[in-house]
């Protein structure tokens, strides 16, 4: 009896040694499979926050686009509906335009606002780059050459250029960096960076906005100056350059007004001569004409009793009746000047 105890002992011993062995190794297996999922589970999250990051850059990106296309829209309505009639004009004449419906009544049209974007699934990733855009949204007056990213101004004035573009740096140990210039003519005039120390890898946005003055025939354009090796700027329509002319410098007022100052001159020294002997008169007169009615004949010099077949004026006379006429026309144009300011 007591071996048949001590076996039933020993297998009962077995079978709770072995149960709990199978049981350490399902539990062992289960937290191995956990560990498994959780891996798995926090790639796909660093994958979808990634894609909605570049998502919201998008979506801000598109934004913005949509808030210039609106205020573009309200500003071509705005100068669309300006009168410019005749009755308008004449009444400007006399007086210093000071608003945009004084410069649309007098001719002048606001030709300067653009917006192109990059649109093209390709990227950029060499520096000194000039960067080109392929899609017009607004071009009014054609001053922007999309194919060739550079913008000719077409008069002098002052305008705002601004350039938004989004740039990838990849995973790095050390600081990556992304510059882009601004160049007049070819002169570097001022720069923007964007740059990033991440072991993930990561998007970055930038804007360069500037004001400048500009002579007409003046070209500007953006151009990528230095960038790390794996950075790149992302032209997927998220690289957009927008401006406009902001205020034009209005001198051909003063150069008319000048011109026409030169105009008398010349005519008042010009329009001097003698008449020729006068067959039944008794005296000689300077004449003074132009087609301008500042100018009247003058008699210049006093009878002579009778007509000589020729006489030789006075160069004196002739001097200062050609300096009268013209300190009166100055005085008439100043006059003029006055009012036109005024």
């Amino acid at each position: 009896m007591a071996p048949l105890s001590t076996a039933l002992f020993c297998i009962v011993i077995f079978a709770f040694t072995w149960s709990s062995c199978a049981a350490k190794s399902t539990l062992e297996e289960e937290l191995q499979q956990l560990k498994e999922s959780y891996v798995h589970l926090k790639q796909i999250v660093y994958v979808q926050n990634i894609q909605l990051k570049e998502k919201i850059v998008q979506l801000e990106t598109k934004g913005a686009q949509l808030e210039e296309l609106l205020r573009l829209k309200d500003q071509k309505h705005e100068l669309g509906t300006l009168p410019s009639n005749a009755t308008m004009r004449q009444g400007l004449a006399t007086k210093m335009p000071t608003s945009c419906l004084d410069l649309k009544s007098l001719g002048h049209q606001f030709n300067g606002v653009y917006s192109v974007m990059r649109n093209k699934n390709d990227v950029f990733v060499q520096a000194n780059t000039t960067i080109i855009f392929d899609e017009e949204l607004v071009n009014v007056g054609g001053a922007m050459n999309a194919s060739t990213g550079k913008f000719t101004a077409t008069t002098t004035g002052t305008y705002f250029f601004n350039l938004v573009g989004l740039a990838w740096f990849p995973e790095s140990s050390y600081r990556l960096v992304l510059y882009i210039a601004l160049k007049l003519n070819g002169k570097d005039i001022t720069y923007c960076h964007a740059n990033a120390f991440d072991l993930k890898g990561t998007w970055k946005t930038f804007s360069l906005p500037s004001t400048l003055r500009l002579k007409k025939g003046d070209q500007i354009w953006f151009e990528i100056n230095q960038l790390s090796t794996g950075v790149y700027l992302n032209g997927r329509g998220h690289t957009q350059f927008t401006g406009g002319l902001l205020e034009e410098e209005l001198r051909k007022v003063g150069d008319l007004l000048f011109d026409e100052v030169v105009c008398t001159v010349a005519l008042s020294l010009a329009g001097v001569f003698v008449s020729n002997y006068q067959p039944d008169g008794n005296y000689n007169q300077f004449h003074l004409f132009s087609s301008s009615n500042y100018f009247r004949n003058y008699d210049a010099l006093p009878p002579t009793g009778k007509a000589p077949s020729r006489v030789s004026p006075d160069i004196n006379q002739v001097t200062m009746l050609a300096l009268g006429s013209f300190i009166a026309c100055l005085k008439e144009l100043k006059g003029k000047i006055n009012d036109f300011i005024g």
